[in-house]
């Protein structure tokens, strides 16, 4: 037996498959954000709860908001200024009484189960969006979101026309196998949807693989191709003018060149 397994497994460690610095950089190029011919607009709260999106809302009907804490600017200014009305979905203990009282809220969480806690996100939709409008799906779910977007079904991603998503724990993209998991998903989603913004949350950090900066938490903006009239080649400087960092009381964090160049 192998002597440092061995000692590893004593102290609660162990070894794992390191994911070759090459192929996170094929990854983060795949990533990196078009400009498109829509305008890109901010909705939600000022730092944590706002969200960069293209202005392209037209016929779409509906929001889908799984994990929404007690933030709800996002989907009162759809309401407001896109006239979509927002389907909630939240398993913590939500404080908020505008969130119960004016908002299709569902106490549960979305993961890939369908019992009395736990809701799939093909069920929820399912449920709400009767006539199978276009929506808007924003997914922050705390890690489920892998299995979350693993199990979405061709159908809901065709409806989707602006996709929101907060992806957790990137630091693990050096193990070979959550790589794979991502790079999976990933490829999924870019079969249907342009990458239009990239913005690190600084509630984590920038985690060192191998010689490039990986931010722990990034939320990405996805939309649909089909509403992608012209793309253009000029190059994107980030942070854009209109983000703002999540957590205002810490020092942001940024991408490094490579991710958006």
């Amino acid at each position: 037996m192998n002597i440092t397994k061995v000692l590893l497994n004593h102290f609660g460690r162990y070894l794992e498959k390191s994911t070759p610095s090459k192929d996170i950089f094929k990854l983060i190029k795949k990533m990196r954000p078009v400009i498109i011919n829509k305008k890109l607009i901010r909705l939600g709260d000022d730092n944590d709860g706002g969200y960069v999106v293209p202005n392209d809302f037209e016929d779409v009907k509906f929001c889908f908001s799984a994990g929404v804490g007690n933030l709800i600017k996002f989907e009162e200014d759809c309401l407001k200024k896109f006239n979509i009305k927002s389907f909630l979905c939240d398993f913590n203990n939500i404080k908020n009484p505008r969130i119960i009282n004016h908002f299709d809220f569902t106490k549960k969480k979305i993961t890939s189960l369908n019992n009395d806690e736990n809701l799939t996100l093909n069920r929820w939709i399912k449920n709400k969006n009767k006539n199978k409008n276009e929506f808007v799906l924003k997914i922050d779910i705390e890690g489920s979101e892998y299995e979350t977007l693993l199990n979405i079904s061709d159908e809901n991603l065709e409806k989707t026309r602006i996709l929101i998503v907060e992806f957790h724990s990137l630091r693990d993209l050096r193990n070979k196998a959550f790589y794979q998991i991502f790079n999976s998903i990933l490829d999924r989603l870019l079969n249907y949807f342009y990458i239009v913004h990239l913005h690190p949350n600084n509630a984590g950090k920038n985690i060192k693989i191998h010689d490039l900066n990986i931010p722990d938490l990034l939320e990405v903006t996805f939309v649909k191709k089909n509403r992608v009239k012209k793309k253009t080649k000029k190059q994107i400087s980030y942070p854009l003018n209109i983000d703002q960092k999540c957590v205002l009381e810490k020092e942001d964090i940024f991408l490094d060149p490579y991710w958006y160049k």
